[in-house]
């Protein structure tokens, strides 16, 4: 948005460079949440030059230009002039999409270079609750109100060349003047990874310490004081402190970096990186002191609402109890305090870590007995504190207490964690959840950490075993004082994971992974490729039809979550194509099932960052409006830990700092890890296949019914020509049979008919096809995939219908089929040449056609009525394509599934549809992984 240069940011941060115009963001105190906006103005007017010839020649005829004792490293080339406006706004939470809504029409105001306001607009504009201008103009900054801002913008384009530089372009003086003194003028830049990482440390630092900044609103302050006088003192005496020190750690990093930029100091040299671990404590202190201020104001909510349930509560620190530190003695002076109250003794550590244990004793607490009785003994600021979650009096005990992943044996199970009482979820064994998300975005990454977040109990004991990579790892990571690159590899050889090409999808095809949680329930998440591949938009395209197809198989989804990366500049068209064919595919329903997993958070504070309001435009806009984005059905993780597991395991080595930092990506994913599987399995209702009720959805079915309705038809037709014609007692049955995946029959090799009862016929002939087929020489092109193979039998079984019924049976499935060409056609909106029902009825009547080409010199008298009966069906169903609209009632989709429930009630296509199904359980088994 500002584009700064990563060496010029560290410059203005270390107040090397004085910061002006719109960098002086990077310095105000704001908070960055879901209801942030940046309103960002940019207009280049003209340029100013200097080339490099010209410099030259002027440094040539006054040698004094480059004075000896000049410290000057760069010299300004370019100017940029123009405007350059930033806008910081906060949105009334209350009104947010209305407020999005109204930035949308003001950008398109501006964009034609005008502005007005409507009068119902005018409350609007008062319900930006925080405005800040950062501009290269002068007149403007000062400007508190948007609808001042944006009054004032158009005016200061008609004079626009009046105004101030807003970028200059600089480059060194020795690559102009190499004569130039080796003392003065030496400028050497950091290398990738030093400023890279010096960058990231500055960013989080300035983050936090805006953060810090931002005292709490005295009502809040005052009630923290109430209840937590001495630690709250504690903690603002430890900001003073941090505050006192900050001048001169940045001087000390300040010099330093001068120092590395003169070449006093060789980078390839350093002991420490520039962030060495004092730079790295002081920023972890900065976000201690911010998590254990939330923490306070949390505490007093907590508070307040156990005073509306006349419940006491009790800092045990600021009580006036002996100095003792044995626990027994302090809750023995606590029972006593308050004889006949029954004491609930808990800690911060003991809150979060058994989170689900801690709201099943509120409910008990608050649901089972007169709370007046109750008092809540709050050990955090204690030195000693309890073991475990445990209620006292002076009458009984309520304990010891099973850590949450015990079990009635005391065995460990850590998915007990989660508490995931498969009641709340449906009849259903399963809770199907499908990941989707762009290339690089990390969804294969996230199942392998989700696993993991699972199957340990804590970060120590993910540490001390090997990690479980369900889905083989690979990526690189730099290390070390030097930034050595290092392959991170674990996991072994899959066909379905390519980490070879850059910029393409590592997962090929949909797979999932089934995590036991209880002997009731079990989590499936469905893995799938990634879109926005490099090999462009047909591939997309491809890898859409392949998830859909994958979702097919499946009776019902609980949730489809989109997976992205925080602080995006711009959402990839590709997500409003996800959401624009799950609508079409799934229908309106799934809208309730669509929720958000953030990766890589850890930089933004686990918050979705800038992504957010571009993902709220996108899905306010035209086709899309119903889906739901907010706090509920959002979940912010950073699986770096993950990453940290696997390097461990490689052999690489990391200091205090990092390993503090991936504890606390662990710690925050697992917690986010409960709650997202929480809300799945008790707030979503199953999206069930009965209701994905689309046009694209009818397709795929259609698809699925066109080759079994046509031979049914076709064998139909067989028989009653064997009956009617023949006089035989015998008839020819279908006979279809599952596959495993790959399977093709050859459209370009000679068929071998044979002999069924009177009529020559051709079983199916497989071929198993990759890149190239295994039994032939013919391209991958002239082979057509399909998902069950035929033969044939005879039969004398007596006939369940008359003759008259067969013909009659054969009649109703073709005027069903031939009521399709309203779907395709006006629905699905296809032409007669991609119409794939008449390509699958032309290659069956090319298929007897050959049979009677090839047996033209025996008896295929019975081919040959087939082949013209099957000649005067295909008319009939083209007639059809030939007539408008007008000449007969409209489909609509209810239409259409009366069609396809119809179809598939028939015996003989239900029978082939089974097949159809037995290989989809073939391939489901195939892509499917029991993570153990």
């Amino acid at each position: 948005m500002i584009g700064i240069d990563k060496e010029l940011y560290l410059s203005m941060y270390l107040n090397l460079t004085k910061s002006k115009g719109t960098s002086l963001l990077q310095n105000y105190p704001f908070t960055n949440n879901e209801y942030t906006r940046y309103f960002f103005f940019h207009q280049k007017t003209k340029h100013s030059y200097l080339a490099a010839n010209q410099f030259v020649e002027k440094a040539k005829d006054n040698p004094n230009i480059l004075s000896a004792n000049m410290d000057a490293t760069h010299v300004i080339t370019e100017i940029q002039y123009g405007i350059h406006v930033v806008v910081f706004l906060q949105l009334a939470p209350d009104n947010v999409t209305a407020l999005d809504e109204l930035l949308e029409r003001i950008q398109a105001q501006l964009v034609r270079n005008t502005f007005s306001v409507k009068t119902n607009e005018k409350p609007l504009y008062e319900q930006f609750t925080d405005v800040k201008v950062f501009s290269n103009i002068p007149e403007i900054v000062n400007l508190t109100k948007l609808q001042d801002i944006c009054q004032k913008i158009p005016q200061i384009r008609t004079n626009a060349y009046q105004y101030p530089p807003m970028k200059y372009t600089l480059r060194p003086i020795r690559t102009l003047c190499p004569w130039f003194s080796t003392e003065k003028g030496v400028f050497v830049p950091l290398n990738k990874g030093l400023i890279n990482e010096t960058e990231l440390y500055f960013y989080e630092l300035s983050t936090v310490r805006k953060e810090l900044h931002m005292s709490l609103p005295s009502a809040k302050e005052q009630s923290v004081l109430t209840y937590f006088k001495q630690a709250y003192e504690e903690l603002q005496q430890r900001q003073v402190k941090i505050n006192q020190s900050y001048p001169t750690k940045m001087n000390r990093l300040r010099a330093t970096l001068l120092a590395i930029r003169c070449g006093t100091i060789k980078q390839n040299q350093m002991q420490d990186s520039l962030v060495d671990h004092e730079a790295k404590a002081l920023l972890r202190e900065c976000r201690n002191i911010i998590e254990q201020r939330e923490n306070f104001v949390e505490k007093v909510q907590l508070v307040n609402e156990l005073k509306q349930r006349n419940i006491e509560y009790w800092n045990v620190k600021e009580l006036a109890l002996s100095e003792s530190e044995n626990l027994d003695l302090i809750e023995e002076e606590l029972m006593r305090k308050r004889p006949g109250k029954r004491i609930f003794c808990f800690d911060d550590d003991l809150k979060r870590e058994y989170l689900g244990e801690w709201n099943k004793h509120l409910d008990n607490l608050f649901n089972g007995e007169k709370t007046s009785n109750l008092v809540f003994a709050d050990f955090s600021f204690c030195s000693t504190q309890p073991s475990k979650l445990k209620i006292i009096s002076l009458n009984e005990t309520i304990g010891p207490r099973k850590s949450l992943w015990e079990d009635s044996s005391g065995k460990s199970s850590s998915r007990k964690r989660f508490r995931l009482d498969p009641t709340n979820v449906s009849t259903n064994k399963h809770v199907n959840i499908l990941l989707l998300g762009e290339v690089g975005v990390g969804k294969s990454t996230f199942v392998n950490a989700l696993i993991n977040y699972l199957k340990f109990e804590s970060f120590e004991k993910a540490c001390a075993e090997k990690p479980v990579t369900a889905i083989p790892v690979s990526f690189p990571l730099a290390v070390g004082d030097q930034f050595d690159e290092h392959v991170v590899e674990l996991g072994g050889i899959d066909a379905n994971e390519d980490h070879r090409n850059p910029g393409q999808s590592v997962t090929r095809q949909c797979k999932s992974y089934v995590i036991p949680i209880s002997a009731q329930l079990n989590i499936r998440l469905i893995d799938t490729p990634g879109m926005g591949d490099a090999r462009g938009l047909n591939q997309d395209d491809l890898m859409m039809q392949h998830i859909l197809s994958c979702i097919n198989n499946y009776q019902y989804i609980n949730a489809i979550c989109i997976v992205l990366k925080p602080n995006e500049s711009r959402l990839n068209v590709i997500y409003r194509s996800y959401f624009t064919q799950l609508m079409s595919f799934f229908g309106e329903k799934i809208r309730n099932n669509v929720i958000f997993c953030f990766t890589h958070t850890r930089a933004t504070f686990f918050a979705p960052g800038s992504t957010a309001p571009l993902l709220k435009r996108m899905l306010h806009s035209n086709g899309i409006k119903n889906i739901v984005f907010k706090k509920s059905n959002t979940f912010c993780f950073d699986n770096e830990a993950f990453r940290y597991l696997i390097a461990r395991e490689n052999g690489l080595q990391f200091d205090v700092y990092q390993k503090e930092e991936y504890l606390r990506s662990w710690e925050t994913s697992v917690k986010e890890t409960s709650h997202l599987l929480q809300y799945i399995c008790k707030d979503l209702k199953p999206c069930e296949r009965q209701s994905w009720q689309s046009i694209e959805n009818a397709q795929w079915q259609i698809n699925k019914l066109i080759r079994p309705t046509l031979e049914t038809i076709r064998n139909n037709i067989r028989n009653v020509l064997l009956i009617d014609k023949a006089q035989s007692k015998t008839f020819i049955r279908l006979h279809p049979s599952a596959v495993q995946r790959n399977i093709h029959l050859c459209l370009n090799c000679p068929s071998v008919p044979v002999l069924c009862e009177d009529f020559w016929v051709v079983p199916d002939d497989p071929h198993v096809v990759l890149d190239q087929c295994s039994r032939c020489q013919c391209s991958a092109a002239q082979h057509l995939k399909v998902n069950y193979v035929l033969k044939y039998e005879t039969t004398m079984e007596k006939r369940k219908q008359s003759i008259n019924d067969m013909k009659t049976n054969v009649s109703l499935l073709q005027q069903w089929t031939i009521g399709l060409v309203d779907f395709f056609r006006y629905l699905s909106r296809i032409s007669k040449e991609n119409d794939p029902l008449l390509a699958n009825l032309n290659r069956i009547m090319e298929e007897e056609k050959s049979i009677l080409s090839q047996k033209q010199q025996q008896q295929t008298t019975p081919n040959l009525f087939l082949y013209e009966e099957l000649k005067t069906f295909r008319k009939e169903y083209e007639k059809f394509w030939a007539l408008s609209i007008s000449a007969r009632k409209p489909m609509n989709l209810t239409d259409v599934y009366k069609l396809i429930k119809n179809l598939s009630k028939d015996s003989v296509i239900n029978e082939q549809l089974d097949a159809i199904k037995q290989t989809q359980q073939l391939y489901m088994q195939e892509r499917e992984v029991l993570v153990s």
